[in-house]
C-alpha cells in the first residue's frame, strides 16, 4: 500500500505533466507553479491542474466545439487563448477559486445572475489587496474557476463575452459594499468564511504553509417570525406596504439588520433619518403584528439614564428613591419608572413622560413595574 506521502507526490507529478502539457512549459517550473503557497487551497481542497485542464475539455457549456477553444483570457467565445506560462498564472486560478468559495451557490442555472466580468472586478479589488498575482484577473479565469469548482456557469448573451455565475447576489452585494464607501451597516450577508481567508491570504503571501482547515458552518440566515410577517405587509397598497418595502430594501442593501422583533424594528427606526409619517407606519405596522399574534413578547425599550439618591425617611427611618428613565418609541420623550423604598412609604410606579407615545402605547398587562413592557393601544 504507498504511504499518504508517495500518493501525495504522485498527484504532484501528475499535476506538473499536465499544467506541463497545458501551458507547453518545462517540468521544473510546472511543478513549481502547482506548489506555491499561494496554490494551496484556503476555503477548500487545493485545487488540481488535472481538474482544471479537464473542466476545458469537458465542461458542458464551455467544452471546444469542432476543435475551437470556447473559452479563452478574455472570456466566452474569446480568440485570445490563455497566457498562463508563468508562475501567477496557475496561482491566481487557485486564489480566484478561494474567492469564489466564499459565496453561497445558487440552486441552478436559471439563478446565475452575476456577470462574470463584474465579479471579476470584485475579485480584484479584493485578492488584489494581498497579493500582486491576482491585482489584476482576466474575464476567462474567473469563468474558468467558477466552472472548475461547478458552480453554475450560463447564460451568455448574444455577442458577449460574459456568462452569468451562479452566486449569492446578497453575499455579492454585501462584498462590493465592503470594498466601496461607504462600507455596509450590517453584517447578515457577510460571506461566512470572509474573517478565515482574510487572516489566512497574509500568511500564504509571505510563503507559509497552513495547518488549519476551515470549517464551513451549516448554519444559514434564520429569520424570525416577525420578519417574516413584515415581508408579507411589503405586497400592500397602503402605507404599511410603502415602510415594510422599504424595510425589507434596507435589509437586502445591508443598510439595517434583520428586525427579530418589533424592538429590533423600533432600534432601526431610530438609528436612520425618517420622516413622521414613517415613524406613524411602523406603529402601525407593528400593531397589526400584535393583533395576529397577541402572545408576542411586548416591547422592553433601553434605559438612558439610572439615578438613585438617600432620603431621610419620614420618621421610620431613612431610605432611597431610585429612577429609572428609558427612552420612548418615538424618541421625543420618555418612558419613567421610579422607586421610592422608604420605610412606612413604598410605592413603585412607571409612566410615559410624553404626550405622543401616551396616546399610543400602553404598558402590557401582568408585568411588575420593575419588568415592564409596552405594545401600541
Amino acid at each position: 500500500m504507498s504511504s499518504p506521502n508517495h500518493q501525495d507526490n504522485r498527484a504532484v507529478q501528475q499535476d506538473a505533466r499536465a499544467w506541463k502539457a497545458f501551458t507547453q512549459s518545462n517540468y521544473t517550473a510546472a511543478r513549481r507553479w502547482i506548489t506555491s503557497p499561494l496554490s494551496q487551497g484556503i476555503l477548500g481542497p487545493k485545487l488540481s491542474a488535472r481538474h482544471l485542464v479537464s473542466t476545458l475539455e469537458t465542461h458542458p457549456g464551455l467544452a471546444s466545439k469542432d476543435g475551437t477553444p470556447c473559452l479563452g483570457n478574455d472570456g466566452y467565445g474569446g480568440s485570445s487563448g490563455w497566457n498562463l506560462n508563468n508562475e501567477e498564472g496557475f496561482a491566481r486560478l487557485c486564489l480566484i477559486a478561494d474567492f469564489l468559495r466564499l459565496f453561497t451557490p445558487t440552486s441552478g442555472d436559471d439563478n446565475a445572475k452575476i456577470s462574470s466580468y463584474e465579479l471579476k472586478h470584485t475579485a480584484e479589488r479584493f485578492l488584489g489587496q494581498y497579493c500582486t498575482e491576482a491585482a489584476y484577473i482576466s474575464n476567462g479565469e474567473l469563468i474558468w474557476a467558477a466552472a472548475a469548482l461547478g458552480l453554475p456557469v450560463t447564460g451568455q448573451s448574444y455577442g458577449s463575452k460574459n456568462l452569468l455565475i451562479g452566486i449569492s447576489e446578497a453575499e455579492h452585494r454585501y462584498m462590493r459594499q465592503l470594498l466601496n464607501d461607504p462600507a455596509p451597516r450590517a453584517h447578515h450577508h457577510r460571506p461566512a468564511g470572509l474573517d478565515f481567508l482574510q487572516e489566512m491570504l497574509p500568511r500564504c503571501v509571505n510563503g507559509e504553509i497552513l495547518s488549519e482547515q476551515w470549517d464551513k458552518p451549516s448554519t444559514v440566515i434564520e429569520y424570525s417570525a416577525f420578519h417574516l410577517w413584515l415581508t408579507e405587509q411589503s405586497r400592500r397598497n397602503d402605507r404599511v406596504g410603502d415602510f415594510t418595502s422599504d424595510y425589507i430594501a434596507g435589509v437586502e442593501m445591508n443598510e439595517h439588520k434583520i428586525a427579530q422583533s418589533p424592538s429590533d424594528l423600533l432600534e432601526i427606526l431610530a438609528g436612520i433619518s425618517h420622516s413622521p409619517d414613517a415613524y406613524d407606519s411602523m406603529v402601525e405596522a407593528i400593531s397589526g403584528w400584535y393583533a395576529t399574534s397577541p402572545d408576542s413578547e411586548p416591547i422592553r425599550r433601553p434605559m438612558i439614564e439610572n439615578e438613585s439618591g438617600s432620603h431621610a425617611g419620614y420618621g421610620a427611618g431613612p431610605g432611597s428613591i431610585e429612577r429609572l428613565v428609558f427612552r420612548c418609541p418615538c424618541g421625543d420623550g420618555q418612558i419613567i419608572e421610579e422607586h421610592e423604598n422608604i420605610p412606612g412609604f413604598r410605592e413603585h410606579d412607571h409612566w410615559f413622560d410624553c404626550a405622543k407615545c401616551k396616546g399610543e402605547w400602553r404598558f402590557a398587562e401582568n408585568r411588575t413595574v420593575r419588568d415592564w413592557a409596552i405594545i401600541p393601544r
